[in-house]
């Protein structure tokens, strides 16, 4: 079925799910990496990304780490001429996201043709952020009180406190805990920024070297290096498993669909490594067994080092990469 026979969707007045592009002004992200399993990865990469897909998607971790990353956005607007004139709404945002290489297998030898990330968790502080991203793309959005600094200079506490279940039973209640806190060590230099770049390829260079070790990337079973930095300046590409659960059979989906939506720097403000280190405290639940799913290192939970980007971006409309029929 072609798009220009897709029935209209209906609007509301009051709809939160705002379309995409959109543009996001006053971006302040922060990112820590921290060392993960990279079979764990994977396996979540094949249950959410490459599975569904029959054959269609061929997504494969290759790094030894993931990004706990924290998002201060002062507004975010739809681009839509109807839903831009409505207005834009400021909010926070969490996450813990996953690199991937997408492989191309239709040659005659496997290539790894683009980086991606996964966002295999997602908190956010506004409903409509929620709705827009789980609504479009696919986000997997939930709702949390969120703790992330004004700015860098101050930048000693982070926290997500998503509604959680300690242990999973049938007479238990969900309780608003605290699941992540990233806290600056004490006398690690008062969270100042020991570098800071005000030119984006700089910035991106830097990040490359804190997180990768430098500029490029070999991804593992393939040989295949990639410029990081190259990839970054463009802006990076999401990926998402975008479903719906069937009414009448919750086990199944009434739709289902892999999705990848790029990025694209409008404005680089600044961006720098945070000075001093930090620890990272993460809570053990049966709703989000992080340190299990995603094998994370504790034996590194003190000694994480931050680098932050101040920016505006554009977030373009997704790409349907395959569709269960």
């Amino acid at each position: 079925m072609s798009r220009a026979n897709l029935p209209r969707y209906v609007e509301r007045a009051d709809n939160q799910s705002m379309p995409t592009p959109a543009t996001l002004r006053n971006v302040t992200t922060y990112f820590f990496p921290v060392k993960s399993d990279i079979r764990r990865q994977q396996a979540l990469c094949d249950k959410f990304l490459n599975a569904p897909s029959s054959g269609l998607a061929s997504y494969r971790a290759f790094f030894p780490q993931v990004f706990f990353i924290f998002n201060r956005t002062g507004s975010v607007s739809s681009r839509v001429p109807k839903a831009r004139d409505q207005g834009c709404f400021p909010y926070f945002e969490a996450g813990i996201w996953i690199p991937l290489v997408s492989v191309d297998r239709r040659g005659p030898f496997p290539v790894a043709d683009r980086l991606v990330l996964f966002p295999y968790y997602m908190f956010a502080t506004s409903s409509q952020a929620i709705v827009s991203g789980r609504d479009e793309q696919g986000w997997p959005k939930e709702l949390a009180e969120l703790t992330i600094p004004t700015n860098p200079s101050v930048a000693d506490l982070f926290q997500i406190r998503p509604t959680l279940f300690d242990r999973f039973g049938g007479d238990v209640l969900a309780q608003a805990e605290h699941l992540v806190q990233v806290i600056r060590i004490g006398g690690t230099s008062s969270g100042a920024i020991t570098q800071g770049f005000t030119e984006g390829k700089a910035a991106l260079e830097a990040l490359a070297d804190l997180v990768f070790g430098g500029p490029t990337v070999t991804v593992p079973g393939l040989g295949l290096a990639l410029s990081v930095v190259d990839l970054l300046r463009k802006g990076p590409t999401f990926a998402f498993l975008k479903q719906f659960r069937d009414v009448a059979d919750p086990r199944r989906a009434c739709y289902q669909a892999g999705i990848e939506a790029a990025t694209k720097v409008d404005r680089f403000r600044w961006a720098g490594l945070l000075g001093g280190r930090y620890t990272l405290d993460v809570k053990t639940t049966d709703s989000h067994p992080l340190v299990s799913e995603l094998g994370l290192d504790a034996r590194t939970f003190d000694a994480l080092r931050g680098f932050f980007v101040e920016m505006d971006f554009t977030l373009d409309s997704g790409v349907t990469r395959w569709q269960a029929s």
